[in-house]
């Protein structure tokens, strides 16, 4: 029962990552892509998403937000801006 609650979780993540940011998963902005979700970890560790830029030239990440069925988050700048470089990886928390 607990792998079918999570892959029920998994599911509506995602769908709600396309209805509510289809720009991450879409063909025309194929340069920033999602590689890794740690989803549910034990109690030691947190939730997250790293996204990797495959293209050329640098991503703003500005205003860019991820959702779930209880949040809705928001990247925030901590100093050091929200530039994704070519070639680079970002895990968001």
């Amino acid at each position: 029962m607990h792998i079918k609650h999570l892959i029920k979780k998994i599911c509506i993540f995602f769908l709600l990552l396309y209805l509510c940011a289809p720009e991450l998963l879409s063909a025309q902005t194929d340069s920033v892509t999602i590689t890794e979700v740690m989803f549910n970890p034990n109690s030691t560790n947190n939730e997250f998403v790293e996204i990797y830029n495959y293209g050329s030239t640098p991503i703003d990440l500005t205003g860019w937000r991820l959702y779930d069925y209880q949040d809705v988050d928001t990247l925030k700048d901590f100093g050091q801006g929200l530039i994704l470089a070519p070639k680079q990886f970002a895990v968001i928390f």
